[in-house]
């Protein structure tokens, strides 16, 4: 059985972060952000440090601060930056360390977040590049344990099985 850990994944503006925290004050457990945890640990953004240091770089920081979050107690919510799933082993040690889910909502519904809000690694880039790293990263993300689009499926239903998921 695997340990009480839910890891939200999914692209830049799905709502991870937003969810998570809900959901965790909800249920009555920690929550954890990986960009939160990444500022707070090098006094730098994530897109303080895609700029300054490129992607590279923070992808590294970026596995430090899963593995430091893995070694917080479960029961937990943990929120991942849409790319975390790209980093060779990462998705591996999450499976093995909790349930994995994906929250997937349409292009149109994130298209709009992320015009309001642009994500550091989409700046600078037209639209149809952001579209096409969103479905370069689909089959990633569809190794959840869950796949959530929250504009077919009720968050009550969700927030069900998280706590079921949460109490084992």
């Amino acid at each position: 059985m695997r340990p009480a850990r839910v890891f939200l994944v999914g692209f830049a503006g799905a709502g991870k972060s937003t969810y998570g925290r809900r959901w965790a004050r909800k249920l009555g457990v920690s929550f954890w952000d990986t960009d939160a945890w990444i500022t707070a640990c090098t006094g730098r953004s994530p897109a303080e440090w895609i700029q300054q240091e490129g992607e590279m770089a923070f992808r590294a920081v970026e596995r430090e601060a899963v593995g430091k979050i893995l070694r917080q107690a479960p029961p937990a919510i943990v929120a991942l930056g849409g790319g975390t799933l790209t980093i060779p082993g990462v998705p591996q040690q999450l499976r093995a360390a909790g349930w994995l889910v994906w929250i997937d909502p349409p292009w149109p519904w994130l298209l709009h977040r992320l015009r309001k809000q642009p994500r550091p690694l989409l700046q600078g880039r037209p639209e149809t590049e952001w579209h096409q790293l969103w479905l370069s990263r689909r089959p990633l993300y569809r190794l959840s344990d869950l796949h959530w689009p929250p504009h077919h499926l009720p968050e009550k239903i969700l927030l069900l099985w998280l706590q079921r998921s949460l109490a084992r």
